[in-house]
């Protein structure tokens, strides 16, 4: 370890020896740049990397067990320049459950710098984090155009809206993911009681919206300046996201 003074990057998928108690690898590793690792990995490499590795600006995961891995958690709490985050799941499966913690912290540690945001999209993981509950307490994206979030409850996501700031100007919403209904009342109700808000483009993949009643809704909000455009998009990978 003494060879390599100042390793900036690490793929430990493969260790197989405890290589922190090596001569000089606690200085080694305190300019770890990017980190690439597993979940298999076990949980006392993570907390005896947490000790000196506290400067990663990339973290690259395989998940390839479903067993939780606290030691992840750990070295993710002390970073002080995470930029950028990998999870690669190898099962393909929605198990959530399995590294909730993970993502938690996760959340914890980068959702609340994201001030200067102006687009908001999440996967399927984001929206069942309890972060969440924090984060529509604290999320005051005043910068934020185009928000999307999957499978998000109905009370964080208006949340977030209403505490956005006069940018906004996209949402992709997705009923059939979200457990309550009347989604759009609620939703425009938000922006009737903002109206310095410039108006809303909206995009929707169910076709619920195109029926009559909801037409003569979405007409009559463009018609007070709530409402710039509305579009019906049945093939959600013909969604533009840009402004």
């Amino acid at each position: 370890m003494k060879k390599c003074p100042g390793l900036k990057y690490f793929d430990m998928r493969s260790i197989k020896h405890q290589i922190f108690y090596f001569p000089g690898a606690k200085a080694c590793l305190e300019s770890l740049c990017e980190l690439k690792c597993d979940t298999s990995i076990h949980h006392s490499y993570f907390y005896e990397l947490s000790q000196s590795c506290q400067h990663i600006q990339r973290l690259i995961i395989d998940k390839i067990n479903i067993n939780p891995n606290h030691g992840i958690v750990k070295l993710i709490e002390v970073q002080r320049n995470l930029k950028y985050f990998e999870w690669n799941d190898v099962y393909n499966e929605y198990m959530v459950d399995h590294c909730e913690d993970i993502f938690l912290a996760l959340g914890k540690k980068v959702l609340p710098k994201f001030f200067k945001l102006k687009t908001l999209i999440s996967d399927d993981y984001i929206s069942l984090i309890k972060e969440l509950e924090q984060l529509k307490k604290q999320a005051y994206y005043h910068n934020l155009e185009i928000l999307n979030l999957k499978r998000c409850d109905l009370n964080t996501f208006s949340s977030i809206i209403e505490n956005s700031g006069e940018c906004l100007k996209k949402i992709l919403f997705r009923p059939h993911d979200i457990i309550k209904c009347h989604f759009m009342e609620i939703l425009l109700f938000l922006f009737v009681r903002k109206m310095d808000r410039p108006a809303l483009s909206i995009l929707t993949i169910d076709s619920t919206y195109m029926k009559e009643d909801y037409i003569k809704l979405i007409n009559k909000y463009k018609n007070d300046g709530v409402i710039k455009d509305f579009k019906y998009v049945p093939n959600i990978d013909e969604i533009c996201y840009k402004p």
